[in-house]
């Protein structure tokens, strides 16, 4: 056998210890970006994850379940029968598939503006029978029902951004706002959105800006989630008046993630 081909076997043979993975996997490793092969791989919790043209979901496999394990699965966050997860900026649901799988009984809302990305997040909610768990908005959350616009960025589906209005240029598609007024009123979580009991326990925003109208809207219509994990885009927004308000909002804020240009920010309600 040739050191070319050895090198090959010996690449083909590498799997991640985070994943459980087949033939498929370890083909579309060889051939990295010569050639896409789809595939399924699974979590040591047996999620299910569709792995298709979008190469950006094995870097997120790897931030869960290696580099911010602590970000998305904190220790403290406990979850009951009949509680409620809304993740805004689902992307895939990669995350939320493995939540769900991880927390029987658990119901949630998926908000993802991309129409590509809902192709993805329907196969991850099928492949792990989330369906009837899992109510999905194909829309991005606006201050007002209407249109907006998505452009696609060059490093990757999760590098795409968002506007509340709408330029027909390149690379630049057109997405739906939804209000929350709306999103709340046609959801059938919500009893559970609106409940005074605790059931919304956790909201996940990563939103490429999102999040500096996401939350004055929720907490101005008196909703207030238990636990919030908080993916900060400075860029977009003043973060010192967002955590103002988080605070004035009787919410504790601890760092979990100190990067420059990309913080995150666990918040629980007191």
């Amino acid at each position: 056998m040739t050191t070319k081909l050895v090198s090959a076997f010996k690449k083909i043979m590498i799997s991640p210890s985070y994943l459980k993975v087949g033939v498929k996997f370890r083909i579309r490793n060889l051939l990295k970006y010569r050639k896409n092969i789809n595939c399924i791989v699974s979590s040591p919790n047996n999620t299910r994850f569709y792995l298709g043209e979008d190469r950006i979901d094995e870097i997120i496999l790897h931030h869960l379940f290696v580099d911010f394990r602590q970000l998305y699965f904190p220790d403290n966050l406990k979850f009951n029968s009949n509680d409620l997860i809304i993740d805004v900026g689902s992307h895939h649901a990669i995350y939320l598939s493995e939540l769900l799988t991880r927390n029987a009984g658990v119901n949630a809302i998926a908000i993802e503006p991309d129409e590509n990305s809902i192709k993805y997040i329907k196969k991850n909610l099928f492949l792990n029978h989330l369906e009837n768990r899992v109510e999905i908005v194909n829309a991005a959350v606006s201050g007002k029902d209407g249109i907006g616009s998505l452009t696609r960025s060059d490093e990757g589906s999760w590098g795409n951004s968002i506007s509340e209005s709408f330029d027909d240029k390149d690379k630049t598609e057109k997405i739906n706002l939804i209000s929350l007024e709306t999103l709340v009123k046609n959801s059938r979580f919500k009893e559970l959105i609106n409940s005074r009991q605790g059931n919304f326990k956790l909201l996940k925003i990563n939103a490429e800006g999102g999040e500096f109208t996401i939350l004055p809207l929720i907490f101005k219509a008196g909703i207030f989630p238990q636990f919030i994990i908080l993916m900060v885009h400075p860029e977009y927004g003043n973060w010192e008046e967002l955590r103002n308000l988080l605070l004035e909002n009787d919410y504790e804020i601890k760092v979990a993630n100190e990067h420059q240009n990309r913080p995150a920010y666990h918040c629980w309600k007191n």
